[in-house]
């Protein structure tokens, strides 16, 4: 914790001397992850939204949008995580946005919508071939695809999810992560 604080003291320093120009907002982005990795989500909640304030439509107000919908997801605000990860597909056709697209398909798995969770989630698949973590968000999306799947009753469906991602990640944590829940099925 006492290396956050140290972070974001220089965080701080570099917001005060360059706070609107592209180096301050990237400060302020980091200065947000900070606070958020040494559990002041209160504080990284407000200094995303201070991001938002200054330059909406800079590449970390739209990383800083989506930290603000997965913090939506965990104090179960479902509409404002889906609204702010449509911000984002709406803008960029990045990781970015697999990753706010992996958020609302979260969204809708995590109030019990599997069928809808998994739709979402497929689109992560399709439309984001050609973004640069394309096989993380992939994987990612797939591993959840297959608990959808499994709570439908969908075996099959779940174990074919599972061993694609199996093939891609036969050695990281996502591959470990199919590896139990292919165990746990079979």
């Amino acid at each position: 914790s006492e290396r956050w604080g140290e972070a974001i003291e220089a965080y701080d320093t570099i917001i005060r001397n360059r706070k609107d120009d592209s180096l301050g907002i990237e400060a302020s982005y980091k200065k947000g992850r900070a606070q958020l990795l040494s559990g002041e989500a209160s504080a990284a909640e407000q200094t995303f939204r201070d991001l938002l304030s200054r330059r909406s439509n800079d590449i970390m107000a739209f990383k800083a949008r989506l930290e603000l919908a997965e913090m939506a997801l965990e104090k179960e605000n479902w509409n404002e995580a889906v609204e702010l990860a449509e911000m984002v597909i709406g803008n960029l056709l990045d990781e970015n946005a697999a990753h706010a697209q992996y958020i609302i398909g979260n969204r809708y798995y995590l109030t019990g919508d599997y069928e809808r969770a998994v739709d979402e989630l497929m689109r992560v698949t399709i439309l984001y071939k050609n973004v640069k973590s394309y096989e993380e968000w992939s994987a990612r999306s797939k591993l959840l695809m297959a608990r959808c799947n499994i709570s439908l009753d969908k075996k099959d469906e779940a174990e074919k999810n599972l061993e694609e991602v199996l093939e891609l990640h036969p050695r990281d944590e996502l591959g470990a992560e199919a590896k139990r829940i292919l165990e746990g099925i079979r």
